[in-house]
Order: structure tokens, then sequence, then C-alpha cells
């Protein structure tokens, strides 16, 4: 039979106890408690507070921390997407003559898809290598300064951040040189 406890700490002498408890009748267990604090220390006044709403209080802050970060980071993957994406789409207009001669001569749609996402990855790979270690120093210090009890970060935390934002990257890359790879190469050199 699975038994569940409820804890709650209760002022006294001038320090916390901790109580566990049933969590059958509350009524009755904080009266019958009432009674015996009273009892033990008549000139207190009888407070409680249920551990777990302590602990929620105390990283409410986090919490709230939590859901700006996560809202900020949205938005901030967003507008460097819409950025790769200008410049992607810049970079295969301004390289249009190439494509279509590339065409031409047999490369395939798969060809040009490796050319732009291979100049693409280089750039990932440089700016997660500049990232990461700033990330990693500002991550431990929070973790260090905030938390009793810390975690590490781990490699596969830091690889697959690597993974998402080469497939971000990747994406957003790879719809610019679809439609480059799709043209009709007659009708652009035809404009050049």
């Amino acid at each position: 039979m699975l038994q569940i406890f409820t804890f709650f700490t209760i002022p006294l002498f001038g320090g916390d106890s901790i109580i566990k408890f049933q969590s059958l009748n509350l009524t009755d267990i904080l009266k019958q408690t009432e009674k015996i604090i009273k009892e033990i220390d008549p000139a207190s006044p009888f407070g409680y507070e249920f551990l777990e709403d302590s602990i929620n209080s105390s990283y409410a802050e986090d919490q709230k921390k939590n859901v700006l970060f996560l809202i900020l980071s949205v938005i901030a993957i967003f507008i460097s997407s819409l950025g790769l994406f200008g410049l992607a789409t810049f970079a295969t207009k301004s390289r249009m003559k190439e494509i279509s001669i590339r065409k031409i001569n047999g490369a395939t749609i798969s060809d040009v898809f490796r050319k732009f996402n291979l100049d693409l990855l280089k750039w990932i790979l440089i700016s997660f290598i500049i990232a990461t270690p700033i990330g990693y120093y500002a991550m431990n210090k929070w973790l260090i300064n905030h938390f009793a009890y810390k975690t590490t970060i781990s490699l596969w935390l830091l690889i697959s951040s690597c993974l998402f934002a080469l497939a971000i990257g990747l994406l957003t890359v790879s719809w610019a040189a679809n439609k480059a790879a799709r043209t009709n190469p007659a009708e652009t050199l035809r404009k050049e």
C-alpha cells in the first residue's frame, strides 16, 4: 500500500521543527499538533508552513527566470534564423551564375546543397567553439552561487546544443539552397 506523507514546519523554541505525518485528516493533525505545542511552549504562537510550499517559494524566482530565459531564447533563435535565412538568400542570389554553371556541368541538387551547407557548418562550428566555454563558465557560476546541491554540466548537453544549432542552421540554409538548386540554369544564364 502506498503511504503518502506530508511535512510541515512549526516554530518552536526559537527554531523550526519539522513534523512528518500521513495525509489522512489534516485538520485533526493540526489541532493535535497545536495542542501539544501549547503544552510544551504556551508563550509562543502556533504557526505552521508546509515544507512543499516553503521549497516552492524559495525557487519561485528561479522558475520565473526559467520562463523568461525560455522566451528570450526562442526569440533569439527566431531572429538569428531570420538573419541566417537573409544571408543564405543573399548568397544564393549572388552565386546564381555559379550554381547554374555547376548544374550545366552535371552537378546535382544534392551537390548544390552540400556546397552551401558545408560553408554554413564551418561558421556554426566556429561559433560553437567560441560560445561553449563562455556558456559553461556562466552556467557553472550560476549553479555554484544559487544551489546547495549542484549538478555538473554534462558533455551530452553541450553536444546536443551543438546538434540543435546545426539542425536549425541546416534547415534555414537548405530552404534558400533548395530554391537556388531548383531554378532552371538556362533562365539564370539568359539574364546574365
